[in-house]
């Protein structure tokens, strides 16, 4: 049993009328708008440019986040057996969460480096923004070869 998808009264109308294949390339056009609003909203990077410290009837205090999380990715860059960090804050401007990433050297002592982000890094950062809590997620990589060092 083998009948075109389409019927003659279809096709008719395609071939009769000149406003169909405009129509058909809107319709087209406006779909493909949707599916890269969709896509960009994928991509979109949930980071705050200011964070809010403190807001009250006296005012607000804002800092750029972007100078905070850099200072910590040098921080933690400078520790032993560390050969890079990248830190970013996500999420709201007043309740934001770290996302940091460090590329350790093997044979590196993980346990002492876990230890010294969750008792140094991430504190020294929560105090210095004056936050009561930062929600961290750290990534480690454990890459080969010796650590290389500029200098300047």
């Amino acid at each position: 049993m083998r009948e075109p998808v389409v019927d003659a009264g279809a096709r008719n109308l395609a071939t009769t009328a000149p406003w169909f294949w405009p129509v058909v390339a809107a319709i087209a056009f406006v779909i493909g708008l949707i599916g890269l609003a969709w896509l960009l909203a994928l991509l979109r990077v949930d980071r705050p440019r200011r964070l809010r410290l403190e807001s009250g009837t006296t005012g607000v205090t804002e800092v750029d986040a972007h100078p905070a999380s850099e200072a910590l990715a040098e921080q933690v860059s400078a520790y032993p057996d560390v050969r890079r960090a990248h830190a970013v804050l996500r999420g709201p401007s007043d309740d934001p969460h770290l996302d940091l990433g460090v590329s350790a050297v093997e044979p590196a002592d993980l346990g002492a480096l876990v230890t010294r982000l969750h008792e140094e890094a991430v504190p020294d950062l929560r105090t210095t923004l004056g936050l009561h809590r930062l929600p961290a997620m750290v990534r480690l990589n454990l890459t080969g070869g010796r650590r290389t060092r500029e200098v300047h």
